[in-house]
């Protein structure tokens, strides 16, 4: 679920000009991280974890 938000929203950010290559790295690699923990949504837990 996660992967295919940030899809969305990196599309999103795209579709505006924005390059946003870094961005979308850095969010794949934690949706890949918080998606090994079953979470479906962003936790705060597991941001400051």
């Amino acid at each position: 679920m996660l992967n295919s938000d940030i899809s969305c929203y990196v599309a999103l950010h795209r579709g505006l000009g924005r390059k946003f290559s870094e961005q979308c790295r850095m969010l794949q690699l934690f949706a890949d991280y918080a998606e090994r923990f079953g979470d479906q949504h962003t936790k705060i837990d597991r941001i400051y974890g």
